[in-house]
């Protein structure tokens, strides 16, 4: 998670991090995408909740030339069957000529400690990521709450509208706010429309743009 608005760092600093249910929750959710649960157990006679996930690393080209960052396969062995299918990058428009590899994550750890009663956690971080954070092909539920507060704002927009962006006088070096910038899967045309329509239909939006088109 960048470290944008009032999104949480992706490297928590400083290690120890106290934060309400709610967040603790939508954070874990991203988290299962490219983390591995290792244990769920309890402490302090079944009062607090303590999970434990591993980074499984990064999926990297062995093209210099092409930046990308995939997510691993977090499924037991699927990293093993997916460096063994060799299959192509998919940088560069899938045109890029390199293959895949797995850049391990060594010594990281994350624990999040959750008091039952109260529903407040603490987070713990322990270790270095020596890698690049993986693109995450789908928005994290902190970026897409925030994706929803844009839609109420103005519903009429179309999704090249809100890729493109609003004009933003006030701004020195972006001249436009995208909501590209609220997450970078945003940037997926067929993606953002279909995540626009889904939530015009949760605001009960949807058929009354349509009878005023």
């Amino acid at each position: 998670l960048r470290t944008q608005q009032k999104r949480l760092p992706h490297l928590p600093q400083p290690p120890n991090l106290i934060c309400p249910q709610t967040r603790q929750h939508n954070y874990q959710l991203w988290l299962c995408r490219i983390l591995k649960e290792n244990t769920v157990d309890s402490c302090a006679e079944g009062a607090w909740k303590v999970r434990r996930y591993k980074c499984l690393g990064v999926m990297l080209c062995n093209n210099d030339s092409c930046d990308y960052t995939g997510p691993p396969p977090t499924g037991r062995g699927k990293i093993r069957e997916f460096l063994d299918a060799k299959l192509p990058c998919e940088g560069s428009a899938g045109e890029c000529p390199g293959t895949v590899y797995w850049k391990e994550c060594k010594g990281t750890c994350i624990r999040f400690d959750t008091h039952k009663e109260t529903g407040w956690g603490l987070m713990r971080h322990h270790g270095y990521h020596d890698h690049p954070w993986p693109t995450a092909k789908k928005a994290d539920p902190l970026s897409r709450a925030e994706f929803s507060e844009e839609i109420k704002k103005n519903p009429k927009a179309s999704a090249l509208e809100l890729k493109v962006g609003a004009p933003n006088p006030d701004a020195t070096h972006q001249a436009f706010t995208s909501v590209v910038d609220i997450h970078e899967s945003f940037g997926n045309s067929d993606q953002l429309r279909y995540l626009r329509r889904e939530i015009l239909r949760e605001l009960n939006l949807g058929l009354r743009i349509r009878v005023q088109v």
